[in-house]
């Protein structure tokens, strides 16, 4: 089934659901996180993914579960990737003979 609206960047929910509702700035939530400040910037402004490692990191400091981020970021990457599906060649598989 097709989405038809663009799914958030799971980043918009790490700022949303552990930074702000947390009251912390973005240094010290990267400080918690083991990550830099701009490692982190990138990922909760949209511009870059959350990778299982940081997905880790998160459930690991703010509770819940590594894959529930990883499932928000490929459902985000699937649904990028298919909007853009028109771009992608492919070749069909030879069908063998009978």
């Amino acid at each position: 089934m097709k989405r038809t609206r663009k799914p958030t960047h799971p980043g918009k929910s790490v700022k949303v659901f552990c930074i702000e509702a947390h009251e912390l700035e973005i240094q010290q939530a990267a400080k918690l996180l083991g990550i830099s400040r701009q490692q982190l910037s990138a990922v909760i402004n949209g511009h870059a993914r959350i990778t299982a490692e940081i997905a880790f990191r998160l459930a690991k400091v703010f509770g819940g579960s590594a894959e529930v981020w990883l499932r928000q970021q490929n459902a985000y990457d699937l649904w990028e990737l298919e909007s853009g599906a028109k771009t992608i060649r492919t070749k069909p598989l030879p069908q063998k003979a009978a």
